[in-house]
């Protein structure tokens, strides 16, 4: 049971497959206020991917030391916080009013799932006519990446930087021409928690005008960042991301390029492609126009040719751009290298002089099947959407038009597009008759993936404006609902080893609901039965919950925050058991009132930590010793820790995220680091970490090269397995990723660890599902310096299982979760798999095997509202 569990959960969190956690974006640049000639807005897009509503909240900072930057949005009022619901598939577009004095900063946005974010960063002229624009996507924050410079002829670059940290940042910038050479190098005034700051590289670099090259940032934290560059005149802005160095990204798809002569002017691409590995690399352009055949365009100093190949030494980097010549055509391109690089466009018009005009960024366009982009077409406004199909056979594309509040407006006529091939269109094209309309497109590709770029087009002054692709499809209102009373539906020993059909219909079930008070906040609830388990959903603002059950007796329990237990600082989570079983042979109602629980101050420090000083976050988990009470506390710099229990005797162990070490990322959890007694009193209790050991080593699969995101995991033998339903258990594995095919990781010295390795199929922006080897871990015995390499068998090849889940009338169920695992794969002993998907609208699944026999496939309808 131990390990069957890590390999889903895990990938699930690591990938974000989950559309129901809640997220943080960080926008490293937004503008407010008039200047002399004019004044900037910043126009906020949000959209939600969910089938649910989502709850969102944007904050914003200015200054170094992180002050308030209050804005107006007209409709939400004047402050630095704002906060709004999207109800599914819903979306808005919220511009602030360019009153007051000029003032810059940043934004983080907190949603309570995935949605698609972005900002748009507008120039208007003194009489509050529209002069420019340029999107400013979100960022990741990062420790160590680069950000592509331009300060060549009328073009300079300016770089934002924001810390959404709790601690203070120190940042280091290096200055490197295309040649990979370093030409500067300057440390940054310290970037305080919630700090900004923007300059130009000029600014920070004087003499530096005249360069292309790339700028490294290294920070202690993580930061976000984002390059904007800037031509003067006319004015633009063009966004140019950050690449961290930890990637492993080899492949870019970009859907949109262009090149040619139009009536009035042409277009040009540049492609900004620059080296973050630490050896030199051979990069491949490769042209396609939009019927799949060789885009031939004319590069000076490279040539003429559909397919561009040449050496990028250690850092250097090369700025190509086609001459616009010739007759108009568009396309795509793909760009592969084999070294990890970074990689974009910059899509320009020149007018009949050729004189520039506009630019805009175009970013690599991850191939998705499941996908919604934004939607403005008011005013001057249209929005252009770019398709390219990356595959070797073809691809169809559903489109949803939702309205801003989530409903289907319009279904355009479903697109095939054949293999390699683009296209390009307005909205207004695909669905004809629309007009003064925002909301957003909800995208569904079928028998491959596709790749898309939105571009928000204004018509005078002409600007070109990228906009956000998100992953995730919502189907909006309006649209046939799932059914609402259904039980989830095993399948067990399926033959995987070929494509096949497995159609499902699930049962209705019973309701057990009710309402949960007392003195506490519910936070899950289940329903027990022998060894099923049916778990229900609560709703935190009402307290009411409901459960879907068979037929049957069946005993309640409630994982809870006591009352008066939970700060920002620290979370309790208690258990109740309702005494009584509830019989159900029909829609039953069982009210539930939790019992007080008496808690009590609990305090003290963590020595021996030093190693983990630059951690990212610490957490302390208490762990009561029968798994019915546990405290989660966020551990300060200082290793100090406050928070309140109930009685009992409790394990700690302390959690640590990593970010930025040798691996870009290790998530440490040492269990077991000292023990407590609460008992009628406050108590102050210190701990310690033991001694460290390093687990490091080689990880391979054989006879082919190793997946990004690939983690490795360690669990602690010595940490007890709770029995059946918990509401706290002690946490006991930890992570590392060994994307470039080494890993290393902190353990307790002196103990055993069962060490596994689980490699993701599909792509990480469209997961399938994770091998995971050996199947019962690796028993290893860690010192001061242990070293394991592990080599996975070759992974079989693919079983693609499809079919439709229906409810009792034959009504296709959207939504359904639907998993498989299995660990007798054919031809790879001791490796096992777990693979994962979700039913559309009509019912329809696509579930990804990898060829094997005795999988298990569980069918989970969505849980009904309370």
């Amino acid at each position: 049971m131990r390990r069957q569990l890590v390999p889903l959960l895990v990938f699930a969190c690591l990938c974000m497959a989950s559309a129901a956690q809640a997220e943080d974006y960080y926008i490293p640049q937004v503008a407010n206020g008039s200047f002399e000639n004019g004044s900037f807005r910043t126009t906020f897009v949000l959209f939600n991917v969910n089938n649910v509503s989502t709850e969102v909240e944007i904050h914003l900072v200015q200054g170094p030391n992180g002050d308030s930057f209050n804005v107006t949005i007209p409709g939400l009022g004047t402050g630095d916080e704002f906060r709004l619901t999207l109800p599914a598939g819903a979306s808005r577009i919220l511009q602030t009013d360019g009153t007051g004095a000029l003032a810059a900063g940043a934004a983080r946005v907190s949603t309570s799932a995935r949605i698609g974010v972005s900002a748009i960063f507008s120039v208007f002229d003194a009489s509050g006519n529209f002069q420019t624009e340029a999107g400013v996507g979100s960022s990741e924050a990062l420790t160590d990446f680069v950000i592509p410079v331009d300060v060549s002829g009328s073009f300079n670059t300016g770089v934002a930087l924001y810390n959404p940290g709790t601690e203070t940042a120190a940042v280091t910038l290096i200055l490197s021409d295309t040649s990979g050479q370093e030409v500067g190098r300057n440390t940054l005034p310290t970037l305080n928690a919630g700090g900004h700051t923007a300059q130009f590289v000029t600014q920070l670099f004087p003499g530096s005008s005249g360069l292309r090259g790339t700028l490294r940032v290294q920070s202690t934290l993580p930061i976000a960042a984002v390059g904007l560059r800037q031509n003067d005149p006319p004015l633009s802005y063009t966004s140019l991301p950050a690449f961290s160095r930890s990637s492993v990204r080899k492949s870019f798809s970009l859907a949109q390029v262009a090149n040619g002569t139009f009536d009035g002017g042409s277009f040009q691409t540049t492609f900004l492609l620059f080296n973050i590995s630490n050896t030199s690399t051979t990069v491949t352009l490769s042209l396609t126009k939009s019927d799949g055949t060789p885009f031939t365009v004319n590069i000076p100093g490279t040539g003429s040719n559909s397919t561009f190949t040449f050496q990028l030494a250690v850092g250097a980097s090369v700025f190509l751009q086609t001459d616009g010549l010739g007759s108009l055509a568009a396309g795509a391109a793909n760009i592969s290298s084999t070294q990890p690089i970074g990689a974009a466009a910059v899509f320009t018009v020149l007018d009949s002089q050729a004189k520039f005009q506009t630019e805009a960024g175009v970013g690599d366009s991850v191939p998705q099947n499941q996908l919604t982009l934004p939607v403005d077409v008011t005013g001057s406004f249209n929005t252009g959407v770019a398709f390219f199909n990356p595959n070797s056979g073809p691809t169809t594309i559903t489109m949803k038009l939702l309205g801003q509040n989530g409903t289907v407006v319009s279904t355009a006529a479903p697109l095939t597009l054949p293999a390699k091939n683009q296209t390009a269109q307005y909205v207004t094209q695909l669905f004809p008759g629309t007009s003064e309309f925002r909301g957003s497109v909800s995208i569904t590709a079928t028998g491959g993936t596709v790749a898309a770029l939105t571009l928000r087009q204004h018509a005078g002054p002409l600007s070109y404006t990228t906009l956000p692709v998100a992953q995730g499809a919502s189907q909006g209102s309006g649209t046939q609902p799932s059914s609402s009373i259904l039980l989830w539906k095993q399948v067990t020993g399926y033959n995987g080893t070929s494509d096949s059909t497995l159609n499902q219909t699930l049962q209705n079930g019973f309701k057990i609901t009710g309402t949960i008070s007392g003195s506490g906040k519910g936070q899950t609830i289940v329903a027990r039965s022998g060894s099923d388990i049916f778990t229900g959903v609560i709703d935190d603002s009402t307290g009411k919950y409901v459960i879907v059950v068979p037929a049957g007796t069946y005993s309640l329990v409630v994982c809870f925050e006591p009352s008066g237990s939970t700060t920002s600082d620290a979370q309790v989570t208690s258990t109740y058991a309702d005494p009584s079983s509830v019989q159900v042979a029909s829609d039953t109602t069982r009210n539930i009132t939790l019992p007080a629980r008496q808690l009590f101050g609990v305090s003290g420090t963590i020595s021996g930590a030093g190693s983990f000083a630059t951690a990212f976050t610490r957490t302390l988990e208490l762990t009561s010793l029968d798994n019915s009470s546990g405290g989660t506390f966020t551990v300060g710099s200082d290793w100090t820790y406050s928070g309140n229990l109930p009685d009992g005797s409790y394990t700690a162990s302390i959690e640590v995220l990593v970010i930025g070490g040798a691996t870009g990322f290790e998530f440490v959890n040492v269990y077991g680091i000292g023990s407590v007694v609460v008992s009628g009193s406050a108590v102050t209790a210190n701990f310690a970490v033991p001694d460290l050991g390093q687990l490091s080593g080689a990880v391979s699969i054989t006879g082919s090269s190793l997946p990004e995101s690939t983690v490795v995991t360690a669990t602690d033998k010595t940490a007890p397995l709770p029995a059946g339903y918990t509401c706290c258990a002690p946490p006991s594995t930890t992570l590392a990723l060994a994307d470039a095919g080494a890993y290393q990781m902190r353990l307790a010295a002196g103990r055993s660890y069962d060490v596994s390795v689980m490699v993701p199929v599909g792509s990480a922006q469209s997961p399938s599902g994770a091998a995971y080897y050996p199947l019962s871990g690796t028993s290893t015995a860690v010192s001061s310096s242990t070293t394991l390499n592990l080599t996975l068998p070759a992974l079989p090849g693919q079983a693609i299982v499809t079919g439709k889940v229906s409810n009792g009338s034959g009504q296709g169920v959207k939504d359904v979760t639907v998993t498989a695992m299995s660990q007798e794969l054919s031809g790879a002993s001791n490796l096992g798999y777990d693979g994962f998907t979700t039913t559309d609208a009509s019912g329809n699944y696509r579930l990804v095997l990898l060829k094997g026999v005795n999988y298990q496939i569980i069918f989970t309808p969505p849980s009904p509202t309370p």
